[in-house]
């Protein structure tokens, strides 16, 4: 009877190691989680007539490979702003290889104002966003393209206002809905916090002309904006209108601005798939081509344009850009603004962590619930184990009787 049931429990044994390596070998495929790759792609030489070209990711472990064929029709052809996605598998690196562009053209960067990376992380959960432009090859340089694009743009801005008022109506057409949608609520809603409604009030007083009004009068018109036109006030000219006051200019790349936690590029980048907004990619699109315009009239001029005023930031303050207009208690006021500021900076940033610290409990949940089967596999396995262990023991102890016996 016993070795009846020791066959019977090693069976059962030899049953769930089988079973729990499938499992594990089975879940560890499915632990790869997805990121979502996206290509924007537009046509900067006006003359390239091909039809699509091929992206190709090659993982770096050599577990997955994807092709991407980025068609004109979606993309760079596209009257509705497409932007191409694909899903890859996830965390890992890629490796890209791009083919099936016509001779004597290239992809560029115009963001980084480079050559296209040849690589990219995919993070779980994440997104990865390319930039791209098809431009000739000529043989010039990524920085020579790069001061010669802006230097036509510049051209442009600094003709007059008209311009100005074009683009801020463009990002209104594409943007303006979201002060009524139900799922852009929570977005705007932190531009009624205390606290930042406070500290930009205070700027608004002082970036923005003020007529026969008094400052606390500006104050309070701030303050009793809407969520949505207080949105507009900051994004669009008041946080680079501070940088220009503090002598900040060099701070007002695009690059710095999407960095600066006034700007709202880093909160549509990580909260767009988790809060779901409508349309999320038309108003980061639309947003970016503003940012882009207000980086270069800066450059150009040394100072921010006022969309909504539809006047430059030294028609709204007089003097020069390093010296506006002042008042006897500025400098004072100045100091407090900024240390409200990086108070307001320092709360964003544990807002971001405690974002982050979820998002990895989240993470963690999902693959034990996931695991499940594996995990009682293994329970089964290990009491299975121990169970033996035990009978093993309580056989030698009575085998030790009797033989003392």
């Amino acid at each position: 009877m016993k070795k009846i049931s020791r066959s019977i429990i090693g069976f059962l044994l030899m049953f769930s190691c089988v079973v729990s390596f499938f499992s594990v070998n089975t879940y560890a495929s499915e632990l790869k989680s997805k990121c979502t790759v996206k290509f924007m792609v537009i046509d900067s030489s006006g003359s390239y007539d091909g039809t699509s070209f091929t992206v190709k990711m090659d993982d770096i472990m050599g577990e997955a490979s994807e092709e991407f064929v980025v068609e004109k029709a979606a993309s760079w052809g596209s009257t509705t702003g497409n932007v191409p996605a694909v899903s890859v598998p996830a965390p890992t690196t890629y490796n890209i290889t791009i083919s099936g562009l016509k001779e004597g053209y290239k992809l560029h960067d115009y963001m980084a104002g480079s050559d296209i990376d040849t690589s990219f992380a995919a993070t779980s959960k994440g997104e990865v966003t390319f930039y791209w432009e098809i431009i000739p090859d000529d043989g010039t340089t990524a920085t020579q393209e790069v001061e010669t694009t802006k230097a036509n743009a510049t051209a442009n801005i600094v003709a007059d206002n008209a311009d100005a008022e074009g683009v801020y109506k463009e990002f209104l057409d594409n943007v303006s809905f979201i002060k009524d949608d139900p799922t852009w609520e929570s977005f705007l809603h932190k531009y009624g916090v205390p606290g930042t409604v406070n500290v930009f009030a205070r700027l608004y007083s002082t970036y923005v002309d003020n007529g026969d009004k008094s400052k606390e009068e500006m104050i309070a018109e701030f303050e009793a904006m809407s969520n949505y036109d207080r949105f507009l006030w900051i994004t669009t000219y008041l946080f680079m209108a501070d940088k220009i006051y503090n002598g900040l200019p060099d701070e007002l790349s695009y690059e710095d601005m999407v960095a600066n936690t006034a700007c709202p590029m880093g909160t549509f980048e990580r909260r767009k798939d988790i809060d779901q907004w409508n349309n999320a990619d038309t108003v980061i699109a639309a947003y970016d081509k503003l940012l882009h315009w207000q980086a270069d009239y800066i450059a150009a001029n040394g100072s921010p344009f006022n969309f909504i005023n539809n006047r430059s930031y030294l028609d709204e303050v007089g003097g020069t850009a390093d010296k506006p207009k002042t008042d006897e208690n500025i400098e004072e006021q100045k100091k407090k603004d900024q240390e409200d500021i990086a108070k307001i900076q320092k709360e964003m940033e544990k807002e971001v962590n405690k974002e982050e610290d979820k998002g990895i409990w989240s993470d963690t949940l999902d693959i034990l619930s996931s695991n499940l089967i594996t995990i009682l596999i293994l329970f089964i396995l290990l009491g299975g184990l121990g169970y033996v262990i035990y009978l093993k023991k309580k056989n030698n102890y009575t085998d030790d009787i009797h033989e003392k016996k």
